[in-house]
């Protein structure tokens, strides 16, 4: 009797140990998988570039003094300090400014109001 006690007692240790090892290997597990993306989110944030406080801007040509002392287009500016990129166009404002008189301009308005 004493002898199947002790088989039970070896089998629960056994199973007990065979638990604990598989709860610190999945442990080992969680953590290199919590290591990684910690490492991913860290390069994500030295990637991510921000614009902040008071920018000096040109009250004529809009561009943009930087740290050295540089007057920058804003288009540069902004790209080398966001990421944006631009695509250009002219509002209707510009538009007339610059091709209001012409006659080509002129009937691309009438068509476009037809």
């Amino acid at each position: 009797m004493l002898r199947d006690e002790v088989e039970v007692s070896r089998e629960a240790a056994n199973l007990t140990a065979n638990l604990v090892v598989e709860q610190i290997t999945r442990m080992e597990e969680n953590y290199h998988e919590l290591a990684k993306v910690n490492g991913e989110l860290r390069s994500a944030l030295e990637e991510i570039r921000t614009l902040r406080g008071t920018l000096p801007i040109c009250a004529k040509c809009k561009s943009i003094r930087d740290d050295a002392g540089y007057w920058n287009r804003i288009e540069k500016y902004l790209q080398e300090h966001s990421g944006a990129d631009f695509t250009h166009g002219l509002c209707p404002e510009c538009e007339e400014d610059l091709y209001g008189e012409q006659e080509w301009f002129q009937r691309y308005k009438q068509k476009q109001q037809n």
